[in-house]
């Protein structure tokens, strides 16, 4: 939240305070950001990432360096860093626009963050709170950097080296003697450059003009005389004229035609008449040569418009009978070379005499050509030299570089694959390995008083210069000799157009080298920053019925040592509908936790989408790939819009988790019941189906096991035969328990009492017996008898009573 108070337009301090004064501390890591928001706010993100060291009046200098990012450059929320020049050797103060709050601020571990409310006053040094004008405000403290130049690299002192953007060379250069150091763009005179004004003067060198071009006629005013003649000082000191271009005066009887060039001494004959040297131009447009002349020298065609023949070569003869064209021969007894026509066939020859039609190209020799050489063989262009062949081979989907085996060059190719060229979409494939020799050379952007090169070549008479170098200007050198023969340094446009990475470039405009031209995949780097929550990543065209858009995450949230699932890869796939329904499909594929969590889109229009994601906190410098078909087209927002929660309206896309060590499957995910414990819903079978149904358990047998019969009810089956129930209060057998062993129950109290544990007699009875008398007792055994004999009624039956033992107590049976 911003400062209680705060206003838009002016500026409060956000202190960052080092721990200690102690000089052993070095410069302190900042990251300091501003506030996300939609476009149309006058104040959107801003952020410093770098370094800074406040140092009071100690020996120890202050200073800050850093990467500043702006939205725009209008919207300046951080506006600068102030120091204490007295008294504060702990504080780096940021300055920041009262609309721009909230801030981020990451610092290194010891750091403390100071948001004051009022004036923040350490020592002698006052930080003025609502500034207008932190620099003029302040009290005791200066502004280290001002982020007034835009988005870039600033630095509290100068920077040494070259850089991209320098506006002043650190030492002066003289460009033909007049001082140049890049801040001003510099005109030479003719003098300057040791030429001869246009406006006239004396030539005291030698003037060498295969083209002289004047503003007006040069003239020859002479009325008896036009002659250019050559001349030159012999040894004796005589002069002789050896050379002269001659054209008849229009009053001359005997005049002859055109103008002539004699390479002997001039002629004296009166009349002018014609000498054997002569040359002749005719104002016909004919060139007469002497006869017998012998060239020592070529012919040079030059400035002959294109629609006209360079060589015209007709004979008065009307058939097709041969024609000697031309022949060249080095030496006397050596091969000619012949150009014959005949019969409209155009031949080239070597040998003593032009019937032998063959072109050899001897060792050591080799042709060049300006233009295609065409070969309707799938094997092109050979090289044999040493053990080895190489040649090019087009088989009509892929061009490769063909080598042979050692001592077959002039065989077929081997297994090698150096170099492969997909002739569809230009790829290249490197098959056996790339050595790359030499560094990378990179640039920084800001001035620097070291810089030997110009961000911006400035023009010197019409040439380029960037500082790096002295220059001369075309057609004049260092002697002061004008020469205007070669390419022309202000051409503009390629006579043929030539083509980069299959682009096409004729040097009347800048061209663009889209990824995909140089065979690669569109990367970038970026943040998403405010925090977990959905960013809109990108915004999509694709037309139906044949568009594919992919992205890929490489990182993810967080970048912690021993966190290795935030080296991730998230890959977000777009497929577009049949256009019936229209619209579009997709599917996040989903590697890490801490990736791309979730996503969804909305139709902005026709055939484009915005694409939102969902990643948590600090995902910074994540990379994002990004591919698509032809017919499709992919805007990534490097500076993504951010919401806590997810924007409504969106249609959801499908994550499907792809599982590893690192993201490992529950037993929901794959339909089964946890370790732990849960809900089987259905019959369980162990190593067999269960056909009881139901809630059943089977074991081995699929008609034998237990089963779940009403509430309270476990039924045991074998064979699909009910056998046995288990309710809460008694067990239930359906059939015959056979029991091998003993029975053992903890608890004997209903067996003590239905069960005799011992047997035995009671106390004897004596019973009289008489003569005719039946004598028995109930529950009693006779155990002996007496008889005497003496009278009836003496003898004895003497009776015991049978006696159980029940539960610790003695019973007389009731009968026996």
């Amino acid at each position: 939240m911003p400062p209680s108070g705060a206003e838009e337009g002016k500026f409060y301090p956000v202190v960052i305070k080092r721990s200690a004064t102690s000089n052993g501390e070095l410069a302190s890591r900042v990251i300091i950001s501003t506030a996300s928001r939609q476009a149309a706010h006058r104040m959107n993100n801003c952020e410093f990432n770098g370094f800074v060291m406040p140092a009071g009046w100690s020996d120890r200098g202050r200073y800050a360096y850093g990467m500043f990012w702006q939205y725009q450059d209008a919207e300046r929320a951080i506006h600068s860093i102030a120091m204490s020049n007295k008294d504060d050797e702990v504080s780096s103060v940021f300055y920041i626009e009262g609309g721009a709050f909230p801030v981020c601020v990451l610092v290194e571990e010891g750091l403390s963050v100071v948001v004051p409310t009022t004036d923040y006053i350490v020592g002698q040094t006052t930080y003025k709170w609502g500034a207008t004008n932190p620099k003029a405000e302040c009290i005791a403290a200066d502004i280290i950097i001002d982020f007034s130049n835009g988005r870039g690299f600033y630095s509290s002192g100068n920077l040494n080296g070259n850089a991209a953007t320098a506006t002043k060379l650190q030492t002066a250069r003289t460009i033909n003697g007049v001082t140049f150091d890049g801040t001003t763009d510099i005109s030479l005179t003719p003098e300057n450059i040791g030429a001869l004004s246009l406006s006239g003067g004396t030539l005291l060198g030698g003037l060498t003009a295969p083209l002289l071009t004047t503003k007006s006629d040069l003239i020859f005013s002479s009325h008896t005389s036009r002659h250019i003649r050559f001349t030159y000082t012999k040894n004796d000191g005589t002069t002789l004229t050896d050379g002269y271009i001659f054209k008849d005066g229009v009053d001359n009887p005997n005049r002859r035609p055109g103008i002539r060039i004699n390479c002997a001494a001039p002629n004296k004959e009166t009349g002018n008449g014609t000498n054997s040297g002569d040359w002749i131009f005719g104002e016909d447009g004919i060139f007469t040569m002497p006869g017998g002349t012998v060239l020592r020298g070529g012919i040079n065609s030059n400035g002959v418009p294109q629609s006209e023949y360079k060589h015209d070569m007709l004979t008065s003869v009307v058939d097709d009978a041969k024609m000697y064209l031309r022949r060249f021969r080095s030496s006397t007894g050596a091969s000619i070379w012949h150009e014959t026509i005949e019969n409209n066939v155009y031949r080239l020859c070597t040998g003593t005499t032009d019937a032998q039609e063959e072109l050899v190209l001897r060792t050591g020799s080799y042709a060049k050509f300006a233009g295609e050489i065409i070969s309707k063989s799938a094997n092109g262009l050979r090289i044999v030299y040493g053990n080895y062949g190489f040649f090019i081979r087009n088989d009509g989907s892929s061009t490769y570089f063909m080598l042979t085996d050692s001592g077959n060059s002039l065989g077929t190719y081997n297994r090698l694959r150096p170099l492969i060229i997909n002739n569809a979409n230009g790829a290249v494939t490197i098959g056996n390995g790339l050595n790359v020799t030499g560094g990378i050379n990179g640039s920084l952007n800001g001035n620097a008083a070291t810089a030997t090169k110009l961000q911006t070549a400035r023009t010197i008479g019409g040439v380029s210069f960037d500082g790096s170098a002295n220059i001369n200007l075309p057609g004049v050198n260092i002697a002061g000799n004008q020469n205007t023969t070669g390419n022309a340094a202000t051409a503009t446009k390629l006579q043929t157009a030539c083509t980069i990475n299959g682009v096409s470039f004729d040097g009347s405009k800048d061209i663009e080298l889209n990824p995909r031209s140089i065979g690669t995949i569109n990367s970038t780097t970026m943040s998403f920053s405010g925090g977990a929550g959905w960013f809109k990543l990108a915004t999509v065209t694709m037309p139906q019925a044949s568009s594919v858009v992919y992205i890929s995450l490489i990182g993810g949230a967080g970048y912690n040592v021993g966190s290795p699932h935030q080296a991730g890869i998230s890959e977000l796939v777009l497929r577009a509908g049949n256009g019936n329904p229209k619209g579009i499909t997709g599917a996040l594929w989903r590697r890490t936790s801490v990736g791309f969590t979730n996503f969804a889109w909305v139709n902005t229009s026709g055939d484009t989408y915005d694409v939102y994601v969902e990643i948590g906190n600090y995902a910074t410098g994540v990379n994002i790939q990004w591919d698509y078909t032809s017919n499709a087209s992919v805007t990534i927002h490097t500076s993504p819009t951010y919401t806590a929660n997810k924007p409504t309206g969106l249609t959801d896309g499908t994550v499907y988790v792809i599982y590893s060590s690192h993201i490992k499957p529950t037993a929901a995910d794959v339909g089964a019941l946890s370790l732990s414990g849960g809900q089987l819903n259905g019959a369980l079978g162990i190593g067999t189906s269960s056909a009881l149904g139901g809630n059943s358990i089977v074991l081995g047998d699929n008609d034998t096991g237990f089963k779940q019969n009403g509430d309270g009810n476990l039924d045991v089956y074998a064979n699909n035969v009910h056998v046995m129930r288990f309710v809460s209060g008694s067990i239930q057998s359906n059939k015959t328990i056979n029991i091998t062993g003993r029975v053992n129950p903890s608890d004997y109290g209903n067996f003590d009492s239905r069960y005799v544990k011992d047997v035995r007699l009671g106390t004897r009875v004596v019973q009289l017996m008489a003569r005719g008398g039946r004598y028995e007792k109930a529950g009693h055994a006779i155990t002996g008898l007496r008889i005497i004999g003496e009278v009836d009624g003496d003898d004895e039956a003497i009776f015991r009573p049978i006696q159980k033992y029940i539960n610790g107590t003695w019973y007389n049976v009731a009968q026996v």
